[in-house]
C-alpha cells in the first residue's frame, strides 16, 4: 500500500486532514491506535521523514483516501470539485460578459454610422482591467488599501461556507451506504470545518484571490475575442475623437507609441499601429462621423487594439493567474500541523508499542548532554509550575511536585494551565510578566517526552525569555508515557536524546532540561 504522498499538500487532502480530525476527536484512541501506529511504521519503512508531521499526515490522508471505495469522493474532493466549478463557470461568465461588452461597444457605432473612437474604447475595455491586474498584482505583493478589511470577512466567511458545501454534498451521497450515525458525525464535523478554515486568513485569502483573477481572464478573453472577430468580419472605421485643445495628434501618437512597446519590439517598429499620417488623418469632431476619415488606416487602428487587448489584457492576467496559483501552493505547503488539535493523531502514529523486557535485561544508558542539568544557582524568584492543559488534574500537579521536591530539591509554589492556542498562551505569558518578582521568575513547564517539541512550542519558549528577561530560569519537565490518573514512566533516553538537541539548539543557557523518575500510585 502506498504509504508516501505523489505530490504536495492540496486543498482536498486538508479538507480531509480536518474531517477526519474532526471525527475522531473525543473518541477512543485504542480505536485508531493500531491503524495509525501500523501505518506509520510502513511509511518509515518506506523512507518517509518521520520528524515531520505535514509530510507524514499527507501520507495518512493518502492512504485513507485509498482505503475507500474509488466511486465515492472523499470530503475535500467534493469541495475541490465545487470550487473548480465555481471557476469554471464564473469564468465561462465573465467571458461571454466581456465579450458582450466589447462587441456591443463596437457595433452600438457601426449602427449609427459613426467610427469607432479608439481612446474610449480603450481605456473602456483594455484600461479598466489592465488597472485591475495591477491592483491584483499590488494584493500579491503583500500591499492592502488603507482602512479596509484584509481581507473582507464576508468572503471569507463565503469561501469557508463553500468549502463545507462541498462537505454536505457529500454527506447526501454518501447517506444511504454510512447510516444515521456516520450522517451525525459528519453534520457536527461540517460546523468545526468551518471554524477551522475560518481562521486560515492567509489561506483563504490566496483562494479567494485566484477565484477572481481566474474570473479576470476569462473577461479579458472575451474583449479579445470580440476584437479579434470584429477585425475579421467587420469593415467598420475607427479613430479617435477629442474636441479638447490639449489632446493633439503627437501625444495621441506618443500614446499609441508607448502602448505598442512590447509587440513592436518583438515584430518591428510598424507592426500594429498607425502611422503618424494615419492618426492625423483619423481624427473627427463629434457629430461629424466620417467626413473627411482615412478609411485605410482602420486596419491599423483595428490591429493596434487586437494587440493591446493581447499584451495588456490577457497576457498581465495570466501571469498574475499563475503567480496567484503558486501563492496558494506555498500557503498550502506552509501549513502549520503543531496545534494541539493535531496532537492526537501524532502521538498515535508515533507513541511506541509497549513491550515487557525480561528480568536480566539492561537499562538503556541515560542520554548526556549539557542543557539536562538543571541551573539551581539562579532559582530565587517564584516558582511555577506549567501543566499543558490536557494534563492538568490535582492528582498529576501533586505528583509532579513531589517528584520535583525529592529529586530536585524545588516545589512550585505556584500553577497554571497551559493552553493550547496562541492567543491564550500570549495571555498567560502577560499573565506570568505581571508578576512581582518576574525577572528572577523560576519557570517549569511540563511535558511529555514521547512527544517532540514542535515549533509551536519552541515559539513560546522564545516568547517567555523575550518576556520574562535574561534573569528568568526556565526547565522543561519532562515524564514518560502516562500509565494512570497522575502517574507515569520513566522517558526513554531516545526521548530524552531528542529534546536535548532540539533544546540545545536554541542556544540558551538559562534553559534546563529535567526528568523525572516514574511517581508512586497514590
Amino acid at each position: 500500500m502506498k504509504t508516501k504522498p505523489a505530490s504536495q499538500w492540496d486543498l482536498a487532502s486538508l479538507v480531509d486532514l480536518e474531517i477526519t480530525v474532526a471525527q475522531e476527536k473525543g473518541r477512543d484512541d485504542t480505536e485508531f491506535k493500531h491503524r495509525d501506529r501500523m501505518f506509520f511504521k510502513r511509511y518509515a519503512g518506506a523512507g518517509g521523514s518521520v520528524s515531520s508531521r505535514a509530510r507524514a499526515f499527507r501520507a495518512w490522508v493518502e492512504e485513507r483516501r485509498n482505503d475507500l471505495a474509488a466511486e465515492i469522493p472523499t470530503p475535500g474532493q467534493e469541495a475541490e470539485v465545487c470550487l473548480g466549478w465555481i471557476k469554471s463557470l464564473g469564468s465561462a461568465a465573465t467571458f461571454l460578459l466581456g465579450a458582450t461588452w466589447a462587441w456591443g461597444a463596437l457595433t452600438v457605432h457601426e449602427a449609427h454610422g459613426a467610427p469607432v473612437n479608439v481612446l474610449t474604447f480603450w481605456f473602456l475595455t483594455i484600461g479598466i482591467p489592465l488597472l485591475l491586474t495591477l491592483a491584483g498584482f499590488r494584493l500579491l505583493s503583500g500591499w492592502r488599501p488603507p482602512h479596509l478589511p484584509r481581507p473582507p470577512l464576508v468572503l471569507k466567511r463565503l469561501l469557508a461556507k463553500l468549502l463545507v458545501s462541498g462537505v454536505l454534498r457529500t454527506e447526501h451521497l454518501v447517506t444511504d451506504r454510512i447510516g444515521a450515525a456516520r450522517e451525525a458525525a459528519l453534520r457536527a464535523s461540517s460546523g468545526e470545518l468551518s471554524a477551522r478554515f475560518a481562521d486560515r486568513h492567509g489561506l483563504l485569502s490566496s483562494l479567494l484571490a485566484n477565484t477572481l483573477h481566474i474570473l479576470g481572464l476569462g473577461m479579458v478573453l472575451g474583449i479579445f475575442a470580440a476584437l479579434f472577430a470584429f477585425k475579421n468580419f467587420s469593415n467598420q472605421d475607427y479613430g479617435w475623437q477629442s474636441d479638447a485643445a490639449c489632446v493633439t495628434p503627437a501625444r495621441v501618437e506618443g500614446f499609441v507609441g508607448l502602448i505598442s512597446l512590447p509587440w513592436t519590439a518583438v515584430f518591428g517598429g510598424d507592426a500594429g499601429h498607425p502611422t503618424t499620417r494615419e492618426i492625423e488623418g483619423t481624427r473627427f469632431f463629434r457629430n461629424e462621423g466620417v467626413k473627411g476619415m482615412d478609411h485605410a488606416a482602420s486596419i491599423n487602428w483595428s490591429s493596434f487594439l487586437v494587440l493591446s487587448s493581447l499584451f495588456w489584457g490577457v497576457l498581465p492576467r495570466v501571469i498574475l493567474c499563475v503567480a496567484g496559483r503558486l501563492v496558494t501552493r506555498r500557503q498550502l505547503h506552509a501549513e502549520d500541523f503543531s496545534q494541539h488539535r493535531f496532537d492526537a493523531l501524532w502521538r498515535r502514529m508515533t507513541r511506541p508499542d509497549l513491550t515487557m523486557e525480561p528480568a536480566g535485561s539492561e537499562e538503556p544508558q541515560a542520554a548526556v548532554a549539557a542543557v539536562l542539568e538543571p541551573d539551581l544557582s539562579h532559582a530565587q524568584g517564584t516558582k511555577v509550575l506549567l501543566l499543558p492543559q490536557e494534563l492538568a488534574s490535582d492528582e498529576l500537579r501533586r505528583n509532579v511536585t513531589r517528584r520535583l521536591e525529592s529529586q530536585y530539591g524545588c516545589s512550585p509554589h505556584e500553577f497554571r494551565s497551559m493552553p493550547s492556542l496562541p492567543s491564550a498562551r500570549a495571555l498567560l505569558v502577560a499573565e506570568l510578566t505581571s508578576l512581582p518578582d518576574a525577572a528572577r521568575l523560576d519557570l517549569h513547564i511540563l511535558q511529555e517526552s514521547f512527544m517532540p517539541p514542535v515549533k509551536e512550542f519552541r515559539t513560546f519558549l522564545g516568547t517567555c525569555r523575550a518576556r520574562l528577561g535574561a534573569g528568568a530560569s526556565i526547565r522543561v519537565v519532562l515524564i514518560g508515557e502516562r500509565t494512570g490518573a497522575g502517574t507515569w514512566a520513566g522517558p526513554s533516553a531516545r526521548d530524552q536524546s531528542v529534546w536535548n538537541d532540539k533544546l540545545a539548539a536554541i542556544g540558551d543557557p538559562r534553559i534546563s532540561l529535567l526528568t523525572l523518575e516514574p511517581s508512586e500510585i497514590n
